[in-house]
């Protein structure tokens, strides 16, 4: 059986976040957790899934395990890439006994044991946050497609980083990129109809980036479905089931895919 490799960050894992709240998520929702996007599209796709994703990463560290991990990946096979937000950056940590790694910096994390001051990592993430680099995405993604069409298998991108995927549409092969495009047709689609949900409020599909249509769609953050009882900002379960469907939709109805 042909597999599903998924590559990101958190918003590309099933439901975890710190210990704590994981717990408080699964009493929840009955002592059980739901499944992520990527279960459920690996079920709907008959995939196997294999997924890389890990917590806190930066795009150049999604990369760097893309690279590692991209000479297991088989013709038919479908990568599903996520690109976290542009701004997140690695520094080198070095411990002691002359120990390095790479430790990715966030807005909610600035890394110790490493050279740079609290100051300077801040600056930089400000720096990070230019539309202009979205073109270290745009430059790992021709390597990345070039290889999927000389092995055979079947690449899409997608990012919650807003300039990321509104650039997405000046690109001449859409077929590789999922999220915001199509989205009004599959809000009027047979597919989203079952899932029994409605739209929030007022559609405007020209100025709201992806999160927005995915909240106008029925997604919360896992603190409002439960009433701050959790306190995780990740997508809740609906959002999962829409992001699945979506990315469902898209690769089938769109991208010429058949499963």
């Amino acid at each position: 059986m042909n597999k599903l490799i998924v590559f990101g960050d958190s918003n590309s894992l099933p439901f975890f976040g710190n210990e704590i709240e994981t717990e408080k998520y699964r009493q929840y929702k009955g002592g059980t957790l739901p499944k992520g996007w990527m279960e459920i599209l690996s079920e709907k796709m008959n995939l196997n899934l294999v997924n890389h994703s890990k917590m806190g990463l930066c795009n150049s560290n999604i990369f760097q395990i893309i690279c590692d991990k991209i000479r297991y990946v088989q013709p038919n096979d479908v990568v599903i890439i996520g690109w976290t937000f542009k701004m997140r950056y690695q520094v080198v940590s070095v411990y002691d006994g002359g120990f390095c790694s790479f430790s990715n910096v966030l807005p909610s994390f600035l890394p110790e044991h490493t050279s740079l001051s609290p100051e300077t990592m801040s600056e930089f993430l400000v720096h990070k946050n230019h539309d202009f680099w979205v073109n270290e995405v745009y430059s790992y993604e021709k390597i990345i497609t070039h290889l999927s069409e000389i092995v055979g298998f079947k690449v899409y991108f997608w990012s919650f980083d807003e300039e990321i995927g509104k650039s997405y549409k000046n690109n001449t092969n859409m077929n590789y990129y999922l999220g915001k495009e199509n989205l009004l047709e599959y809000y009027h689609s047979d597919s989203y109809k079952k899932l029994n949900t409605q739209i929030q409020d007022e559609w405007d599909f020209v100025l709201f980036g992806f999160w927005r249509h995915l909240e106008q769609l029925g997604m919360k953050q896992i603190c409002d479905e439960t009433n701050g009882e959790v306190n995780d900002g990740h997508i809740d379960e609906l959002g999962h089931i829409i992001l699945a469907d979506l990315f469902y939709y898209q690769i089938t109805k769109k991208n010429g895919l058949r499963v």
